[in-house]
């Protein structure tokens, strides 16, 4: 059934079709503040009527908007997509504070919270307005037990285009205590800080709710997400350059002295017990150069990455991986078994 009003093409819906009109002639026939008490419900979510309003809504509504939305009357998910559509095409100064404001307000609502961050991660937010989301942050210091809200300030973080000052994140990760890790808060302060605070940055020593062993630092984390964290840097900072080799070997090179070869087998030996030896074969073997030497001063100089196992430590474990191998052990779990003892740093010697 077609629309009755002249000129309109569009079809009636069968809930409405008593009255002869679609859906937009129906809204127009009604002043805004019957649309909005009468047509944001919790029966569904309506694009035609998100887009209505959005084109059609004048400054004096906005309040009432907001209102209606974020009422116990709409569920989670209408709510969400009301905000994020509706509030991403009305891109308004006055919107955008009275957002600001609930945002403040619901402080101890995580949902209704983290729907209005996610609608202002689709606006255009200005210096004044990103002070105003700082001293939100601040407030959510002994309120957000979990961190659900400093998470969900992030995503506003993390669509910005414009790079933002995020020390108080920063300082946010050296005195909260988490339940499961700041990965997303990491991730938005890689997308914003300044080249040159990086290295401070990853030095973070990070603090637990519980005991368990988890990752020490940033550093720690970043070694375990380089494919998540990289990316991040390589677009933030495209004219650095990423391209020449850096030799991360894990070893502290200054333990290490210049080894003849029958010295390095000797450790090899005496790490694999069971009185172990070792012999020179005398057949004919290919060409190897004299001296070789790790080199991971690069690393140290730009990244402040620091090694962690001495060359016996190195050696010891290797060792261990090919004993446990030759016994026919899961090398699956014994592998990340080792490699989560490096990133806790122990050591067994």
């Amino acid at each position: 059934m077609q629309c009755e009003i002249e000129g309109c093409r569009r079809n009636v819906s069968p809930q409405h079709k008593d009255l002869g009109l679609c859906q937009i002639c129906r809204l127009k026939t009604k002043s805004f503040k019957e649309i909005l008490n009468e047509e944001i419900s919790e029966d569904g979510y309506s694009v035609k009527l998100a887009r209505y309003i959005s084109l059609n809504i004048s400054e004096e509504h906005y309040e009432l908007l907001i209102e209606k939305i974020l009422s116990q009357s709409v569920s989670e998910g209408n709510r969400n997509y009301y905000l994020t559509n509706m509030c991403q095409t009305i891109q308004s100064e006055s919107l955008t504070v009275l957002l600001l404001e609930q945002l403040d307000l619901n402080l101890n609502n995580p949902q209704i919270f983290d729907a209005i961050c996610s609608s202002l991660s689709y606006r255009f937010l200005s210096n004044e307005n990103m002070k105003k989301i700082e001293l939100i942050i601040l407030k959510s210091l002994g309120i957000d037990e979990e961190n659900s809200n400093l998470r969900s300030i992030c995503r506003i973080y993390d669509r910005d285009q414009i790079p933002r000052n995020v020390s108080l994140l920063i300082d946010f990760v050296q005195v909260l205590r988490f339940d499961y890790g700041p990965n997303e808060i990491v991730s938005t302060i890689l997308r914003h800080i300044e080249w040159d605070k990086i290295r401070g940055f990853l030095d973070i020593e990070i603090r637990y709710v519980d005991d368990e062993r988890r990752p020490k630092t940033i550093r720690n984390m970043f070694n375990h997400r380089l494919e998540q964290y990289l990316p991040i840097l390589f677009q933030r900072f495209p004219d650095q350059d990423w391209s020449s080799f850096w030799d991360l070997n894990g070893i502290d090179i200054n333990s290490i002295h210049t080894l003849r070869s029958e010295q390095f087998a000797d450790i090899i030996a005496k790490s694999w017990g069971a009185n172990a030896e070792w012999g020179n074969d005398k057949g004919e073997h290919p060409h190897e150069a004299n001296y070789l030497k790790l080199d991971c001063s690069k690393a140290k100089n730009i990244l402040k990455w620091k090694p962690i196992w001495t060359l016996d430590q190195a050696l010891f474990e290797t060792v261990k991986w090919y004993k446990a191998f030759y016994n026919n052990e899961n090398m699956s779990i014994f592998t990340l078994k080792q490699i989560e003892k490096y990133i806790l740093h122990e050591t067994t010697l």
